[in-house]
């Protein structure tokens, strides 16, 4: 298969180190698979094997996997008719059920063993914390090395589970967290590191079996709306992708209205968008709770804002700073804890609907990201909670107070 740029078409052999365009820098992309289908007898498997029609570069049968995928969807139930929707018409795609608790694991699990093929002994990634979290535990079953460049301002609750699964070299970077990723792909071509940053063509490549899960889940009835937390852009490239393959194929006829989701902290996506812009500009000086999704200069920024010109997305929006955290606590109450950047999606949902986009009896799928259980610092800005301390002989008279 041949890698092709998203802005002027250039094509290139698909290999590790091509991810950029030589000649206009834009992202390189994947050809499109036309021709497939589902492999329905290896359905509990991981799913490179039951898509492998659509990874004709791999070989399933040799990876190393950890069960990625096969993610639950959730319905909101009575949670999604508290906010105003019809009922049986608000889910979530709960990404955070992921070996290492994100939907990361969809791309790793083929970057790494595709740098593994290629003879690659380290693997490095610019991330906030789920993507160094998965690179980390794939390059260690690989017996690989992992060099993970992070923000300086990073959670230390989030190194923990960097570090956990060994072989892990994390650095703190002090300055534009975006402007890591060029110098990254220097370091790559110096020092024979393969780069499994956001928007690699096997990480969009990754990506893209959510849209083929739901796809399934909804017996290929896609739903009418998807909402992605967006902040490199990959991710929701992989996703757009993987509904056009289905649908080059035959396994369904309509592709959801996609939106990328944005917090108003940091949204270069949705400020270019709104501003008619072509091209996006560096957001500057960002603060936002939604620190998962937070890039002020996004490398597949441009491709996002061509998918929306193309009608392939259906827009780009941002949703409050102020929202983030109360819309983390309702979709707890639906039974999912995502960190802060997961539920963006979900309370986009609910704005959306309130200014008539969404109109009643559509489907809403909001994607969750990743688990809130690696950011638990941050529910101390919204916790109100009572713990009660007992005897135990007294344990009845407690009860018999509280129910």
């Amino acid at each position: 298969m041949k890698l092709f740029c998203t802005n002027c078409g250039r094509k290139e052999d698909f290999k590790p180190q091509h991810s950029r365009c030589p000649e206009c820098g834009e992202p390189l992309e994947v050809e499109l698979v036309t021709k497939g289908i589902i492999h329905k007898e290896r359905y509990g498997f991981s799913y490179l094997e039951r898509y492998r029609d659509f990874y004709p570069f791999l070989e399933p049968e040799k990876l190393f996997l950890l069960g990625e995928g096969n993610t639950p969807l959730i319905d909101c139930g009575l949670v999604a008719e508290k906010l105003g929707f019809t009922p049986a018409t608000l889910f979530l795609k709960n990404e955070s059920a992921n070996p290492t608790w994100s939907f990361k694991d969809r791309g790793t699990v083929i970057c790494a063993n595709f740098a593994h093929k290629h003879g690659y002994q380290y693997i490095g990634v610019v991330s906030a914390g789920n993507n160094a979290a998965s690179c980390g535990a794939y390059a260690s079953g690989l017996g690989m090395k992992t060099f993970v460049f992070v923000p300086d301002n990073i959670p230390e609750e989030k190194i923990l589970p960097i570090t956990v699964y060994g072989s892990t070299v994390v650095v703190k970077v002090e300055g534009d967290y975006s402007a890591i990723y060029p110098i990254s792909k220097a370091l790559e071509s110096k020092y024979g590191v393969y780069f499994a940053n956001s928007d690699v063509p096997c990480r969009v490549e990754g990506t893209k079996s959510i849209a083929f899960e739901l796809c399934e889940q909804m017996n290929f009835n896609p739903p009418e709306w998807l909402l992605i937390p967006t902040g490199s852009g990959g991710d929701l490239r992989g996703v757009e992708k993987g509904f056009r393959e289905f649908k080059a194929v035959g396994l369904i006829d309509r592709i959801p209205n996609i939106v990328a989701v944005q917090s108003e902290g940091c949204c270069p996506m949705v400020k270019a968008y709104e501003a008619g812009n072509e091209t996006i500009t560096h957001f500057g000086s960002y603060e936002t709770i939604a620190k998962g999704s937070a890039n002020p200069f996004p490398p597949s920024g441009n491709q996002v804002l061509r998918l929306i010109k193309q009608r392939r997305v259906n827009r780009a929006v941002s949703v409050k700073e102020t929202d983030i955290l109360p819309f983390q606590k309702l979709m707890a109450q639906a039974g999912v804890f995502g960190q802060p950047a997961s539920c963006m999606g979900f309370a986009a949902a609910k704005k959306l609907l309130d200014e008539g986009i969404i109109k009643p009896g559509e489907r809403v799928v909001a994607l969750v990201t990743s688990t809130g259980l690696k950011v638990t610092s941050v529910l101390s800005k919204e916790a109100k909670y009572e713990v009660y301390q007992e005897k135990l002989e007294k344990l009845d008279e407690l009860m018999e107070k509280l129910v």
